[in-house]
């Protein structure tokens, strides 16, 4: 009689098959571990917080969340890799869909800012080296593998499960969806910088054209943002390679947005996409506090002692001027006085700053600043050297007064600070050569 083994242990063995058989509750998936969850999770949320709370990005390079919108594109990555985590752990079948959807939108996502962040990938390795802070840097590179690993793993957590759906395919929707997500926030900001150059190009016809484009069409938002700084827009991709082949500077952005509005660019608040990147760059609280005082972003002065006019001041008008003149027949020349006087009637100080034409050829001869009962004759000196000299008697809140070229015949005026209920008054002197009509004799 062939020998049998005894009952406890065969049932025991078909026990322990049956047992293999069943499904468990991560679908018979590997768990994930701490390197998934620190560099697919924890990482890049951990980047997120600390862009949106200190700007370094936006303060440095380029704002990667100039709007909210953003900021949720993002938290798809660190929510995705989380949710397969869990996944792993405890039964999500009921999830599977949204999982399967949300890895793949978090895939493109990862994709997108790794491709932006990817020039300052060196920097981010060698404060990795140095600090540990490059990490940051780093974060949507270091979590493409975990984005794939979690797509694979909801994919095969849902063949086990036998769903009713095929989790590749909303995979592959998620990236479609990442797409058509990236275009719809992006392509209004893309078509305005676009537009934005051609209203800014040296041809008549096509920057008339620009300029009616973004009449009908344009955002406000980008054209505003443009009159303050030139950063860019993480995931703008086309704006920002059309932008550098056709640049448009700051300066010309404040012209074309007074053309398209009718309204100077610091009559209207700030944009809440760029005030981080602003606010954080040195230009609102400035080391010399040249902005000490400002209530709200009407106030802000980004260009004092700066070469741009910047439109109105709030508070600072011209209370006064007087123009007159002589006329020397026999040397053809003329000579012009002109007096101006501002007034800040506002609560902070304010820089007078105005740009004025000349007539041909004309030159300033002699200014003059008259603060109270003094007056002060300037000196005539080197441009370079007397910028120098102007801007570091305006850290020094000096009283100085700047007059120089800005163009054929024109002059920049630039007088720092007018302090509230303050009347400063300024002085020209210009000489002109006159022009003789050889037909009619005369001047």
């Amino acid at each position: 009689m062939p020998e049998t083994k005894p009952p406890g242990i065969i049932q025991q063995l078909r026990a322990r098959a049956a047992r293999s058989t069943e499904p468990t509750a991560d679908g018979g998936v590997q768990k994930r571990g701490i390197l998934f969850l620190l560099f697919g999770v924890l990482l890049p949320l951990t980047a997120m917080l600390f862009e949106c709370t200190f700007h370094f990005c936006a303060q440095h390079f380029f704002d990667p969340f100039p709007s909210a919108s953003h900021v949720v594109l993002f938290a798809l990555i660190p929510l995705s890799n989380f949710l397969v985590w869990l996944g792993t752990r405890r039964d999500l079948s009921n999830h599977y869909a949204f999982m399967s959807l949300c890895s793949g939108m978090a895939m493109g996502v990862s994709c997108l800012y790794t491709l932006m962040l990817l020039p300052l990938t060196p920097i981010s390795c060698f404060f990795t080296l140095a600090l540990g802070l490059g990490l940051l840097g780093l974060a949507p590179l270091l979590s493409v593998p975990c984005n794939y690993i979690a797509g694979k793993s909801v994919c095969q957590m849902a063949a086990r499960k036998g769903t009713y759906f095929n989790a590749h395919q909303f995979e592959h929707m998620g990236h479609m969806i990442i797409l058509v997500m990236v275009i719809a926030i992006e392509l209004p900001s893309t078509l305005t910088r676009i537009n934005l150059s051609r209203a800014a190009d040296e041809h008549p016809a096509m920057a008339q054209d620009g300029i009616n484009w973004l009449r009908k069409f344009g955002s406000r938002e980008v054209l505003l943002r443009a009159c303050y700084e030139r950063s860019g827009r993480a995931t703008d991709i086309l704006g920002s390679l059309y932008e550098s082949g056709h640049p448009a500077g700051v300066d010309a952005a404040r012209r074309i947005f007074y053309k398209v509005s009718g309204k100077p660019f610091n009559s209207v608040p700030i944009p809440k996409s760029a005030r981080a990147t602003i606010q954080h760059a040195g230009v609102i609280d400035n080391p010399a506090d040249l902005n000490a005082g400002v209530a709200d972003e009407f106030d802000i002065d980004t260009d004092i002692a700066g070469e741009a006019v910047s439109a109105v001041a709030r508070g600072l008008s011209l209370t006064d001027s007087k123009l007159d003149g002589q006329i020397d027949a026999t040397a053809a020349t003329a000579s012009l006085n002109w007096s101006m006087a501002f007034t800040n009637e506002g609560k902070i100080d304010r820089e007078v700053r105005a740009k004025i034409l000349l007539p041909p050829q004309a030159v300033v001869t002699k200014a003059t600043l008259i603060t109270g009962k003094t007056e002060r004759d300037a000196i005539i000196m080197v441009r370079g050297k007397a910028r120098s000299r102007y801007k570091q008697a305006v850290m020094a809140r000096k009283d100085p007064l700047l007059v120089s070229t800005c163009g054929p015949d024109q002059v920049l005026v630039q007088c720092y600070p007018v302090s509230a209920g303050e009347t400063v008054t300024i002085k020209l002197v210009m000489a002109a050569p006159m022009e003789l009509d050889k037909n009619s004799n005369a001047f």
